[in-house]
């Protein structure tokens, strides 16, 4: 997928005010998938020299850093690959990166209320609150068979929709969870919110 006409790749993450930040574990992930996917030196040379810089030496897992170098990273993929290639590597950097931290969680609510998609989707709040801070998603209206996922960015302006959309690639990562086959809806903006919120249906 190529960008638009004198739109360079990643640009709209770097024309985003944002406010939250995600723990190393996330872009270590998101990295690494790249680089399975022999997309990353692609993916390096459209970069900000921050962005580069940070990719070339990546953070502690443990570690909380700015939204905007992966949302960049996000960007750029998308840009370079389009919606379906960065929905993959996002799901993909679940598995190498912070599924293996909340698997203790993940197992015990599994074992407790069975290994079904809806069970995860119930408690997402939950699996993202060490791994986010400053933006918020939820599912509603949760049935045996779908929900509605929502994403806020509090506080932030102009965010590029591929930071929805990679996040949506990251919660499909509970299907793999569940040994379930499901997908996510491409995200939409709602209008007439106090932050930019994104929704889409989830169907397993």
């Amino acid at each position: 997928m190529n960008p638009a006409k004198g739109h360079r790749p990643g640009e709209a993450a770097r024309k985003a005010v944002l406010v939250s930040e995600q723990k190393g574990g996330s872009l270590r992930g998101f990295w690494q998938a790249l680089e399975e996917g022999g997309r990353h030196t692609a993916v390096l040379a459209e970069l900000s020299l921050e962005t580069r810089a940070v990719c070339t030496d990546l953070p502690p897992a443990s570690s909380w850093l700015p939204s905007r170098f992966l949302a960049e990273l996000q960007c750029v993929t998308l840009d370079l690959y389009g919606r379906a290639e960065l929905r993959a590597v996002s799901r993909r950097g679940i598995a190498l990166s912070t599924a293996r931290l909340m698997r203790t969680l993940t197992e015990g609510l599994l074992r407790l209320w069975g290994p079904r998609p809806e069970t995860l989707f119930r408690h997402v709040d939950r699996f993202l609150a060490g791994t986010v801070r400053g933006s918020t998603v939820r599912a509603e209206s949760v049935t045996e068979h779908g929900c509605a996922v929502v994403i806020e960015f509090l506080g932030a302006r102009d965010v590029p929709l591929a930071m929805a959309e990679g996040a949506a690639g990251a919660l499909e990562a509970i299907f793999d969870a569940c040994g379930s086959r499901g997908s996510i809806e491409p995200m939409q903006w709602v209008t007439g919110t106090p932050f930019p919120t994104a929704r889409a249906e989830a169907r397993w």
